[in-house]
């Protein structure tokens, strides 16, 4: 799912809403910026039960993501894109660089644990 932010117009700077807490299944856990480097591929990840939310905050990037690999959706998003990216639990995704610099912030709703997540090579089925 992809959400457009809500902006707020300020002349001293605009501001944009991304996430409201007190909607129950947005609670936030866990904040954190990744890095993918330019033409570098990070994933298949999958989530047991945490949801992704995806924003990105600095370069050009490219999602991939699917369920079970028999259709995979193609996303490009960059920091002038006002989208957030969610990702539900129980699905693959991927994400590729398309500039030199590259940063998601990222913000979940479980804790990172090693037993909720699953992670392929990205030759697997891509």
């Amino acid at each position: 799912m992809i959400k457009n932010f809500q902006k707020v117009k300020n002349k001293l700077g605009n501001i944009f809403k991304i996430l409201s807490l007190n909607e129950k299944k947005n609670f936030i856990k866990e904040v954190y910026v990744t890095e993918v480097n330019y033409k570098k591929i990070k994933g298949w990840n999958f989530h047991k039960k945490a949801t992704s939310n995806l924003i990105v905050i600095s370069g050009k990037i490219e999602f991939k993501i699917t369920k079970d690999f028999k259709y995979v959706k193609r996303l490009i998003l960059d920091e002038k894109k006002e989208k957030l990216l969610s990702i539900k639990p129980k699905t693959w995704f991927c994400f590729k660089g398309l500039s030199k610099k590259n940063k998601i912030l990222s913000l979940s709703n479980y804790k990172y644990n090693r037993n909720e997540t699953k992670k392929k090579s990205i030759e697997s089925n891509i």
